[in-house]
């Protein structure tokens, strides 16, 4: 069975399907739908910044300008040793850091505000094991260290060591003393450094110190040590030798007692 259709109808069906045809061509396609995949690499991006926000964004402000250039900054609970490298400056932000750190290369160890070092009785806080090296420490303070000598640093490499504003405090005496500080050898040079009620500072064999502006409770030089002490305050100086070597001791503007022994004095000279 065959309908006829009007000459004029069919020409008005035929312009409603290209009409409709066009419009339909001309939709964009819908946007696929969002996936955890299509998501994956902008989410890798936002947690793979570097550790030190401060590194890659120089508008950061600081904490301190000796922070600038951390080649690693330090969380408390994180272990710093992975980063001793020559010539790596190590920055450990504000709070307690549980560590016994053994520097055997050049390198820095530096602290924001706050930041403090604690041995855990477990040894000293920090040991200069190695010769003929430079380290620098600053801004730190030094606690709960436990050594027969040497509970908060022990010096015991014939190294350069530099101490800015490092405080020494609740370390644990041993037999051998320097509660704080003992230095066996070395070239140490003490600025702005303090020292508690218990922690001695001893300098004995030939070890060297130039110290300004410290304040301490009881330093002892001993053996063929040599000791320059500028400004800055002590309760009590203990110079003794032994029958082959005298300990040297140079006072420039130092507040203290001083005891010189006298069967084994050392050479004193006050300014």
């Amino acid at each position: 069975l065959m309908t006829r259709v009007a000459p004029g109808l069919t020409s008005l069906l035929l312009g409603a399907s290209l009409l409709g045809l066009l419009t339909a061509c001309s939709k964009s396609p819908p946007a696929p739908e969002s996936t955890p995949e299509a998501q994956a690499p902008e989410a890798v991006h936002a947690t793979s910044a570097p550790h030190d926000g401060a590194a890659s964004n120089p508008n950061l402000k600081k904490p301190s300008e000796k922070l600038v250039n951390c080649t690693a900054k330090i969380a408390p609970g994180e272990d710093p040793t992975p980063h001793f490298r020559p010539g790596a400056t190590v920055c450990f932000a504000a709070g307690t850091h549980q560590v016994n750190l053994r520097v055997e290369v050049p390198m820095t160890l530096v602290g924001e505000p706050g930041a403090i070092l604690d041995g855990g009785g477990k040894g000293p806080v920090i040991h200069i094991a190695k010769d003929r090296i430079i380290v620098t420490v600053e801004d730190l303070r030094l606690t709960n260290g436990y050594a027969e000598f040497g509970s908060g640093m022990l010096v015991d490499g014939y190294a350069r060591l530099t101490l800015n504003s490092v405080a020494f405090e609740g370390n644990t005496a041993g037999q051998g003393g320097g509660t704080g500080l003992g230095a066996r050898v070395g070239e140490l040079n003490l600025t702005g450094c303090s020292f508690g009620a218990e922690d001695d500072l001893v300098l004995t064999n030939i070890a060297k110190a130039q110290v300004s502006e410290t304040t301490a409770h009881d330093v002892t030089v001993l053996d063929g040590a040599k000791m320059v002490w500028n400004g800055g305050s002590f309760d009590q100086l203990v110079i003794r030798g032994t029958t082959t070597r005298a300990p040297e001791v140079k006072l420039v503007g130092a507040a203290g007692e001083v005891h010189n022994d006298t069967n084994l004095p050392g050479t004193l000279t006050q300014e």
